[in-house]
């Protein structure tokens, strides 16, 4: 499948807000960042929150990350920040033979003194048509 960093770096809409850097979390350091959104491969199928229930899961239907999106600006600019995320997963323009949905999910709030906010969210690139759960 695609790498998430490339499909965000390039569909991000810089009419909402001024594009972050987008970066790979297990290669580069969120915190280091003031505006960032970064991405994890969650590689463990036990880490997948919500999967619990399931009895068969196809890791090939889809790829997972953990995602965070920071700003040290305001609360508004990472608002704005997670409308263009959330712009580029719906008008994601399908690959034939990769990716063909970008979904996220969940989204908690973290605030550190008004100084940096930040929310965590999931990311499924998911392939249409194959099955993931039976």
């Amino acid at each position: 499948m695609t790498d998430p960093t490339t499909i965000f770096d390039n569909a991000w809409d810089t009419n909402i807000c001024d594009k972050p850097a987008i970066i790979n979390n297990d290669i580069s350091n969120r915190h280091l960042y003031n505006r960032v959104v970064a991405f994890e491969f969650t590689t463990v199928q036990h880490e997948l929150m919500g999967m619990l229930s399931r009895q068969h899961l196809s890791i090939d239907s889809f790829e997972a990350y953990d995602i965070w999106i920071i700003s040290h600006t305001s609360e508004a600019d990472l608002m704005n920040m997670i409308t263009a995320f959330e712009k580029v997963c719906a008008q994601y323009t399908p690959v034939e033979g990769e990716e063909n949905i970008i979904q996220w999910d969940g989204g908690e709030a973290i605030h550190f003194n008004g100084v940096r906010f930040e929310v965590q969210m999931r990311l499924f690139l998911r392939k249409s048509g194959m099955v993931a759960y039976t």
